[in-house]
């Protein structure tokens, strides 16, 4: 599903803290209970990524068939474990489906929710990179200069080849071992050269376009 960073405002030794966390996680209900509330988080930024160049991802990260990967983002009750004991449920993550993880969090109201879609990231990295920091600015209360040294610096060194580039010297915590091979994949796969219209197959792209025809074109995204 789509990646979320939440700032979490707690009681720290008697003062505020601010803590900035990534998750995969879904603002839908699970057993009755939502993630997070307005208590806990004071806003979050959501990365929206078009299904048919998620699937791809998909299919690479967790060495799927299409057709699988396809089910994993229509599946209303998927979610992801990693566990060392049947009692370990830390990692854990409520993911619900493509379209239920991406409206739980548009339709959030109780917290200012700020909406990114990953393709603007390559197109328009400036202007994204810049409402991205004025965002926490306005919602941690602080001034919003911006430092341009410093957004222009951020933008070069989040560059997808140089952190590709970085992972192959150091490696990557996020990166998963291949289920064929047993040896490390690439976390930094494709990124931008992702392309649905030249790697995904027809069929499933058909049933994409399909089921999620009102959330492609509420986003932009070209059917």
């Amino acid at each position: 599903a789509s990646q979320n960073w939440i700032y979490n405002q707690n009681q720290f030794f008697g003062g505020e803290k601010i803590n900035f966390v990534k998750t995969h996680n879904s603002l839908c209900e699970f057993q009755g209970n939502k993630f997070t509330n307005k208590d806990q988080t004071t806003g979050a930024i959501y990365i929206v990524r078009d299904p048919r160049n998620l699937i791809t991802s998909l299919t690479h990260h967790y060495s799927l068939t299409y057709e699988e990967a396809y089910n994993k983002l229509m599946d209303n009750d998927g979610n992801l474990l990693e566990k060392t004991n049947d009692n370990d449920h830390s990692n854990f993550t409520f993911l619900s489906s493509w379209s239920n993880h991406y409206k739980s969090w548009k339709n959030w109201k109780d917290f200012k929710v700020l909406f990114i879609k990953y393709e603007d990231i390559e197109h328009n990295k400036y202007d994204t990179f810049k409402k991205i920091v004025l965002f926490i600015n306005n919602i941690s209360k602080k001034k919003n200069n911006i430092d341009e040294k410093k957004l222009l610096n951020s933008i070069k060194s989040t560059n997808f080849n140089n952190l590709k580039n970085k992972e192959q010297i150091e490696g990557f915590e996020e990166s998963v071992y291949s289920k064929e091979t047993g040896k490390k994949k690439s976390f930094f796969n494709l990124g931008f050269n992702n392309r649905w219209e030249k790697i995904l197959p027809k069929k499933i792209l058909n049933k994409l376009n399909h089921n999620l025809q009102n959330e492609l074109n509420e986003l932009g995204y070209d059917i």
